[in-house]
């Protein structure tokens, strides 16, 4: 049985909202290149924003995507 690897950022408080908006974006267009699962953790004041960016975005289906409660 064959591990999923899992590419998972967690920027904290080392990117301001656009810088973190500017990454999203890149992975939203990178969308299916890699087979890894891919996970992100911004802060908590981007919650909103990366939610909103990643609804609906292709490559990023819903179900997996672990669901984000304000």
């Amino acid at each position: 049985m064959s591990r999923q690897k899992i590419a998972a950022g967690n920027w904290k408080m080392n990117l301001t909202l656009e810088e973190g908006r500017l990454l999203v974006e890149a992975l939203i267009q990178s969308a299916g290149v890699t087979k890894a699962e891919v996970v992100l953790c911004p802060p908590f004041l981007h919650l909103t924003t990366v939610k909103s960016m990643l609804a609906g975005a292709a490559g990023f289906p819903l179900e997996r995507r672990i669901a984000i409660r304000n």
